[in-house]
């Protein structure tokens, strides 16, 4: 219901708002993990 509903306000099909969201659910873990990557790895040589 939630991807119909975003799909008819951008003007595009449920298929396409379940790939804009999985793609930014995917962005934001990936920020997440360049984020947190690196100080986990100082903290463990420290």
């Amino acid at each position: 219901m939630f991807l119909k509903c975003l799909g008819e306000a951008h003007g595009f099909s449920a298929w396409k708002s379940l790939a804009a969201v999985l793609l930014a659910l995917l962005a934001i873990v990936l920020v997440a993990l360049i984020v947190t990557l690196p100080v986990a790895l100082l903290a463990a040589v420290a």
